[in-house]
């Protein structure tokens, strides 16, 4: 490790041993906090779900709707020859 990692770690703990138990704990908690991964809470996780089965319910086929999709395409796309 570089020498100024150790000269900033000195530096810091000159600060934090004057702190109380109470402000030392919060501190530790928040750099804990800053550390470990954010964890996907439940309504993120639950979203997904949600959407399982959204067109169950609309009383057309796979296949009509795939025609449907392909019935109501709209394409500039120009396609140059190789030629």
């Amino acid at each position: 490790m570089k020498a100024g990692y150790y000269k900033n770690v000195e530096y810091l703990w000159a600060i934090l041993e004057q702190l109380g138990t109470d402000e030392k704990i919060e501190l530790v908690a928040r750099i804990m906090d800053s550390i470990r991964p954010a964890k996907a809470s439940k309504q993120d996780t639950d979203g997904w779900r949600k959407l399982s089965g959204a067109w169950a319910n609309d009383g057309q086929s796979a296949e009509d709707l795939i025609q449907f999709l392909r019935d109501n395409r709209n394409t500039d796309r120009q396609i140059d020859s190789l030629d």
